[in-house]
Order: C-alpha cells, then sequence, then structure tokens
C-alpha cells in the first residue's frame, strides 16, 4: 500500500548532538531515566502566537529545530521557499536551535556539479547568511528529504558532498523505517553525523472503514530494535498532529489535510478526523524505556502546539506526556448564569486529551417555562418528549470538530420566564 507522509522531521539539539558525535563509534552507555525532548518548529507564520508558545515550550526541551526552506529541484518545477523566520527571536532563546532544509521528492541525478546540487547549496548559504545577519549561529543542519530506497545511494553522494561543502556544521538526517532493510541503510547513517528515526506517517486507506493509524507503537519498537543493530545513535520522531481525510460519497479515498485552509472537496464530501493518540503514544514511551535502546539518544516532537492550530495536540497535553503524567479524559457540562433566567451552556473538557466524538447534552430544569433557546457552535436544540428537558445534539459541526484539553466552548443558551434549577449532563456516543 502506498505510504502518505506528512512532514517528517526534527533535529537534535547542541549537546545532545556533539554527545551522539563523539561516541558513534563507541559503546554506549544504556539509557536510564526521562529520555531528552526536542521539538520541531513547523510554522510558517512567525508572529506573536508562536513566539509566545516558544517562549512557554522553552524550559521543558533540550532544544529545537525550525523548518527554513523548502526547495523542489525538479528540473520542471525548480522553486524555493525562503522561510520568514525571526532568527534573532531564536538567538535570545536559552537553548541550542537547528535548521532544517525540506527537499521535496526528487529522483535526480546526484552529481556534485548538477544544477539541482548546486541549488541546494545555495539555499543553504543563503540561510546560513541571514542566520549570520541576525547574530544567529544554528547548531546543525537537517536534510529532510524522503528518498525513494532506490536512490539511497545518490542520497549518501549528496550527504557526503553537503558535509564538505558545510564542514563547521554537522550535518543530520531523517531516515524512514522502510529504509531499515536496505542494505545501503548503513553506508547513508555513516555518511552523515546523525539521523533521526521518523516513525510517524499515513497509509493510504482504500475505504471509510479502514483504520487510519499514525504511529503504531508496536511497529515502532520493532524499528528501534532493529535500529539498535547498527551501533550509531539516533533519535525517534514522534507525532503530535492529525489530519482530515477524505471520502467520496461510496466511501473511498479522496484525499487528506494537515494544515491550512479546507481543500476543494465535492460537496458529498466525507471527512474524518485522524488525531495522533496521546494514550497510545504515552504508553509506548514507557514500553521504549522498559527495553532500554542503549543508542537512543531522545524524542523529538512534530510540531510545537500553537492555540490556532486545530489539528495538534494542546500545550497541556504534549506537556503531561513528557512529564509521563497519567492523561485523563473528563467532560462535563455547566451552567452558566451571566443574566437572571438567562442560562448558558458550556461543554467543558477538564480532561488532558482532546475529545472529538461526538458528545450531546441533556439540559433539564424542573420549575418555570423555557421561552427560547438556541444551539451554539455547530449544536442544536431540540425539545425532548418530557416537559422539562431539552436535548442538544452536534448536528451541525464541522469537519476536524472537537473539544480540546482545558476547553471551555459554549454550546447553547436558554431564556426562562423566572428563576428555576437548571442541570446538564454528557453523553459520548
Amino acid at each position: 500500500m502506498k505510504v502518505v507522509k506528512v512532514i517528517l522531521v526534527l533535529l537534535p539539539a547542541a549537546g545532545l548532538f556533539l554527545w551522539a558525535v563523539v561516541h558513534t563509534k563507541q559503546s554506549l552507555p544504556e539509557s536510564s531515566g526521562p529520555l531528552p525532548h526536542e521539538c520541531y518548529i513547523w510554522q510558517r507564520v512567525w508572529d506573536e502566537e508562536l513566539q509566545n508558545s516558544i517562549g512557554q515550550a522553552e524550559s521543558t526541551f533540550e532544544g529545537f529545530t525550525v523548518l527554513a526552506a523548502e526547495i523542489d529541484v525538479r528540473p520542471d518545477r525548480q522553486a524555493q521557499q525562503i522561510m520568514p523566520v525571526d532568527y534573532s527571536f531564536l538567538s535570545s532563546l536559552s537553548i541550542p536551535v537547528g535548521i532544517a532544509i525540506r527537499i521535496n521528492p526528487y529522483s535526480g541525478p546526484f552529481d556534485q556539479t548538477d544544477p539541482s546540487t548546486q541549488s541546494i547549496c545555495h539555499v543553504i548559504r543563503t540561510v546560513l547568511e541571514t542566520c549570520a545577519d541576525a547574530g544567529f549561529e544554528p547548531v546543525e543542519i537537517q536534510l529532510d528529504y524522503d528518498c525513494a530506497e532506490s536512490k539511497l545511494p545518490g542520497y549518501c553522494s549528496w550527504v557526503k558532498y553537503f558535509k564538505e561543502i558545510f564542514p563547521e556544521y554537522p550535518i543530520t538526517i531523517t531516515a524512514l523505517p522502510s529504509w531499515i532493510n536496505n542494505r545501503q541503510f548503513k553506508k547513508l547513517i555513516h555518511s552523515s553525523d546523525s539521523y533521526i528515526l521518523q516513525v510517524h506517517s499515513l497509509e493510504r486507506p482504500d475505504s471509510i472503514a479502514d483504520e487510519v493509524v499514525l504511529c503504531d507503537p508496536k511497529n515502532t519498537l520493532k524499528w528501534i530494535q532493529k535500529a539498535e543493530r547498527f551501533d550509531v545513535p539516533y533519535r525517534v520522531a514522534l507525532p503530535t498532529y492529525g489530519y482530515l481525510v477524505a471520502y467520496d460519497e461510496q466511501g473511498k479515498f479522496l484525499g487528506l489535510s494537515a494544515e491550512g485552509p479546507m481543500p476543494g472537496w465535492p460537496e458529498n464530501t466525507q471527512i474524518k478526523t485522524v488525531l495522533s493518540d496521546a494514550k497510545k503514544i504515552s504508553s509506548m514511551i514507557q514500553d521504549v524505556r522498559a527495553v532500554s535502546p542503549k543508542h537512543l539518544t531522545g524524542i523529538i516532537w512534530f510540531r510545537l502546539p500553537v492555540s490556532s492550530d486545530q489539528l495538534n495536540w494542546q500545550w497541556h497535553t504534549l506537556q503531561r506526556v513528557i512529564q509521563e503524567q497519567p492523561l485523563t479524559e473528563k467532560m462535563e457540562a455547566v451552567i452558566d448564569w451571566p443574566q437572571p433566567n438567562l442560562a448558558e451552556v458550556y461543554l467543558v473538557n477538564s480532561g488532558d486529551i482532546d475529545v472529538s466524538v461526538p458528545v450531546t447534552v441533556s439540559v433539564d430544569f424542573v420549575a418555570g417555562d423555557c421561552l427560547a433557546a438556541d444551539g451554539l457552535t455547530g449544536y442544536t436544540v431540540h425539545e425532548g418528549k418530557q416537559e422539562g428537558t431539552m436535548l442538544l445534539s452536534p448536528d451541525r459541526v464541522g469537519p476536524g470538530w472537537r473539544i480540546r484539553a482545558q476547553e471551555k466552548v459554549k454550546v447553547a443558551w436558554c431564556r426562562f420566564n423566572k428563576d428555576t434549577e437548571v442541570k446538564a449532563n454528557v453523553r459520548i456516543e
């Protein structure tokens, strides 16, 4: 089955990286205690919201990696985008930061003199000059390239050449689990200074009935065990993000969306929300620690949560996972009274993970009449069969709807003719 992959990778922190370089050819100690955590900053808009998120997360992580540029070197599609990264802001951080160069799919050639190779070098130089102008020194350069297995020898040539051209910066690559069984894999990871095992991807579903999983714990453990055989330090990239997966009226796969505006799918498109399972990933981290992989030097999270990112964990969730704290699920309905006889109904997710399954609310009142009521945020008010009961259901919520961890959402209001006691209860289907 074809694998549809999203953004891949993340880079290590300076101290952690230097440790890996020094010990690449030596026997490494077994890991003990919590694993170091880093985070990938993939956002392409640098605004106050992003800076606040970085500042909030800085004390939790060992380092960041920022998307610096994306380039397409195919002869018929040559394009490059230098991201508007605020390197002056990054230089003020107390933890090291690396830069990532995203290279879109490319089948070769990989010769040093080929325009594609020189184009990548030009982009890297441009980024490094911008960094220097801002007084920022990246701790490494990461190549984020989804290389076809048949082209791994060419990718290896690229890595060796880039190390020669930029000897003052460690070159890190991302590696797909499917590469591990390729005989070129060992040569590739030895040609770089470090590598990151990216264990999250999405297999294209055939139909809407197929289960869609972004990170399989069992497979991840198997890949880690295989990675251990190469005696090379590595990090594992884990997902915090999600997808909207689209299907046609017959339930056949149409496409997916991870960020940005909603694609122009047909009117009758069926859409499922697929999110990284925080509970399973948290449990998997414990399983990884239990087997004590001695070459695993840290975890890199993709991607940094910001409040406007609707297909990503909340910062609260990621922080709980990193701190290896239990994740609770708790959804409740509460009533607020902003004015006499005016009740506002809220859904409150006081748990640690998002809730994206349908949540129905029953509203019961013991006296008086409800003069008017209306649903909000995609909710509809239905009159119950029994007097004094109303039902609120999410009939008009859009794709990707969910109640996020620690979020309070108003879903209805009700106006009564006199003082009355109102109770609200939730039912998760």
